[in-house]
């Protein structure tokens, strides 16, 4: 299982700082991955990180993995306006 709390999907940053907050649960146990790169699960498979943002489109590729390797991925388009 892998529920993304926030953003939503299609989320528009007008200004402000040039982050968004990612952030869901997931199974105990479970490597969660964005983009790529590996982020911090806690025990009870909550997780939270921020990701810097770019002019324009920013896709966010969203990944859990258990041990037996079996995954599931969101994706998450926030659009950024300065």
């Amino acid at each position: 299982a892998l529920d993304i709390s926030e953003p939503a999907d299609n989320t528009t940053v007008n200004g402000g700082e040039k982050k968004v907050k990612i952030s869901g649960k997931t199974e105990t146990g479970v490597l969660v991955y964005i983009n790529g790169n590996q982020i911090i699960v806690d025990k009870d498979g909550n997780f939270t990180t921020s990701q810097d943002l770019n002019e324009g489109d920013n896709n966010f590729d969203i990944k859990a993995t258990d041990a037996a390797n079996n995954s599931n991925e969101v994706s998450r388009r926030v659009v950024f306006h300065p």
